[in-house]
């Protein structure tokens, strides 16, 4: 791109004097070609690994569980729907089985977005500085969409429609003191959802994903139906 005006030099051409010499100007007018660089052409290069660690599967940012369960079932019984085994899959994958994954991601989103889903986002912050008190208190309530901490966070969810999830001991570390804190929430919803699960009640898909330092808490509204039932 030129940085200055365009000059039509047409209209500065100078008089022909009869009787002078007269020297072609096209060749004192000319300009040298402009040469471009022309890009090389290289074979595609394979994408590395470490795309794969670096991206949505760093520690603090583990796979979703309704997002696992989603590719497990993609993929039929030999894949589980873990994360260790998932990971394993993608890191040792081929190009073909990588494409039908990513397929899948997007086949997974396509459908979340046609549903209705409640949200409720906290920074990973208020988590660590629950786990430095005495005795954290780190209340989800379903019903309410929304998240409180303190010694007064339960005093908040005593209505009879109230659904919460307690996330102290994951603040704590007693649920696994040597894993992070988004580790021990994904693993706090476990266990919520397979003793709901095991009482033949619904757990409502609730789920968790920690992106930017927030940790965002998703599950499939509760219904309007007055349920009490905490864990």
């Amino acid at each position: 791109m030129r940085s200055r005006p365009l000059v039509h030099r047409g209209a500065h051409t100078s008089r022909v004097l009869h009787g002078a010499a007269t020297t072609p100007r096209r060749g004192a007018l000319a300009k040298p070609p402009v040469i471009r660089p022309s890009a090389p052409v290289s074979p595609p290069i394979p994408l590395p690994h470490p795309l794969i660690e670096s991206s949505c599967l760093h520690v603090q940012c583990k796979l979703p569980i309704n997002l696992r369960e989603f590719i497990a079932h993609q993929f039929g019984a030999a894949l589980k729907s873990n994360d260790d085994t998932i990971l394993a899959m993608a890191a040792n994958a081929d190009d073909e089985t990588l494409s039908k994954v990513a397929r899948a991601i997007r086949r997974y989103s396509t459908n979340r977005a046609r549903e209705a889903w409640a949200e409720c986002v906290a920074p990973l912050t208020h988590f660590e500085r629950e786990s430095a008190a005495a005795a954290p208190r780190t209340i989800l309530c379903l019903a309410c969409a929304r998240i409180d901490f303190g010694e007064a966070a339960d005093q908040f969810h005593r209505h009879p429609r109230c659904l919460t999830v307690d996330f102290g001991l994951a603040c704590t570390g007693q649920s696994g003191a040597d894993a992070s804190i988004p580790d021990r929430l994904q693993c706090r919803i476990e266990e919520f959802r397979a003793m709901r699960a095991a009482f033949g009640l619904p757990h409502f898909d609730l789920d968790c994903y920690v992106a930017s330092r927030r940790v965002t808490f998703s599950w499939r509204p509760v219904d309007s139906a007055p349920v009490r039932v905490n864990v």
